[in-house]
C-alpha cells in the first residue's frame, strides 16, 4: 500500500506529535515564499519518502549521530544562554525550547532537531565565546523562529539525508536534497527575521551573521580582529561580500527592518507592508 503522507501528517498533528504549519497570526513575520515552497514540498513524493525514512531513522541513527555528543544546558550552568532563551521567547511570543550544545549544528551555528514531540535547539558551543549577549539573543531567536515556522521536520530530514547511504536510498536522497536545499534559503530568511525581532537591532543581527559567516574561514581571534572598529551596516556587510548567500541574506534582513512587524516591535507605528517587503525579498533571493 502506498504511503499517504498527507493523511499521516494530519494524524500526527491531531495527536500533537507534529508541528502544524503556522496559522494566521502565528509566525506572521515569516517569509511568504518559505510557506509556499513548503506546501509544494509536502506534495512531492520524494520528499514524502525522505520524511518517512527520517522518521524510521530518527531513534536508530539520528539520535546517535547528532545527539550522542550533545551537552544539555541549564540556567544554572549556562545563565547567559538561558537568559537569551527567555528573552527571545518573550519577545517573539513563543514557547521556550530545550537547548543543547553540539559540535555540528550547521552553517548558521544553530539548528532545530525533531520529527516527533517537542523540537529542541542545537547550538554550536563556540558561539558562547564568539558572540556577545545581544548577538546570542539574535541566534537563539533564529532557532525559535525555525520551530515556530514548523521547520523542524525539514531541517532534521536534511541532516538525515546527509547520513543515508546512496546505495539504499539513492532514489530518494538526491532529488530530496536538491528540493530541500532550495527551500533552505527561504527558511533562512524566515529565521533571520525571528532573530531580528528577538534582538531588536539590525546592527546586532548583521554583526552576528557576519561573525558566524567568518568563523567558517577564520579562528576566533582573527574574526574579532576583522570586526574591530567596524560599526556601520556597510562596514560590517563588506566583510562577507565574497559570500553571495550570506550577503543576500543581509540585504533581505535590511529590507525586513523597514516592515511594519519589525517597526511595531520597536514601538513604532510606521513601516512598509510585509507583502511589499516580501516582493522585494523574492527578487533578492532569486539571485542567491
Amino acid at each position: 500500500m502506498d504511503f499517504d503522507f498527507q493523511r499521516y501528517i494530519q494524524q500526527r498533528r491531531a495527536s500533537g506529535a507534529v508541528a502544524e504549519a503556522p496559522p494566521p497570526g502565528r509566525a506572521a513575520w515569516a517569509f511568504s515564499r518559505d510557506r509556499k515552497v513548503l506546501q509544494t514540498l509536502d506534495r512531492a513524493r520524494f520528499v514524502e519518502a525522505a520524511l518517512k525514512a527520517t522518521l524510521s531513522l530518527e531513534e536508530r541513527l539520528l539520535d546517535h549521530e547528532l545527539l550522542a555528543s550533545a551537552q544539555p544546558t541549564s540556567p544554572e550552568e549556562h545563565p547567559r544562554l538561558h537568559r537569551a532563551l527567555a528573552e527571545a521567547s518573550q519577545r517573539l511570543g513563543v514557547p521556550r525550547a530545550p537547548i543543547a550544545l553540539v559540535d555540528a549544528p550547521g552553517e548558521d551555528a544553530v539548528t532545530v532537531f525533531g520529527m516527533e514531540g517537542e523540537p529542541q535547539l542545537l547550538l554550536a558551543p563556540w558561539t558562547l565565546e564568539l558572540l556577545d549577549d545581544d548577538e546570542l539573543l539574535f541566534v537563539v531567536g533564529r532557532g525559535l523562529g525555525h520551530i515556530e515556522a514548523a521547520h523542524a521536520p525539514y531541517l532534521t530530514t536534511i541532516f538525515a539525508l546527509d547520513q543515508m547511504s546512496d546505495a539504499f536510498y539513492g532514489w530518494v536522497v538526491k532529488p530530496a536534497q536538491m528540493a530541500l536545499g532550495a527551500w533552505r534559503r527561504h527558511g533562512a530568511v524566515t529565521a533571520d527575521r525571528a532573530g531580528l525581532l528577538a534582538s531588536r537591532s539590525l546592527v546586532v543581527a548583521v554583526r552576528a551573521l557576519v561573525k558566524i559567516g567568518l568563523s567558517g574561514e577564520h579562528g576566533l581571534e582573527e574574526v574579532l580582529e576583522r570586526l574591530a572598529g567596524r560599526k556601520t551596516l556597510e562596514e560590517l556587510s563588506s566583510l562577507v561580500d565574497h559570500d553571495l548567500a550570506r550577503s543576500r541574506r543581509l540585504l533581505a534582513l535590511r529590507a525586513f527592518a523597514r516592515s511594519q512587524p519589525y517597526r511595531q516591535s520597536l514601538g513604532k507605528e510606521d513601516g512598509e507592508s510585509l507583502t511589499s517587503i516580501d516582493r522585494e525579498v523574492e527578487s533578492i533571493v532569486k539571485i542567491w
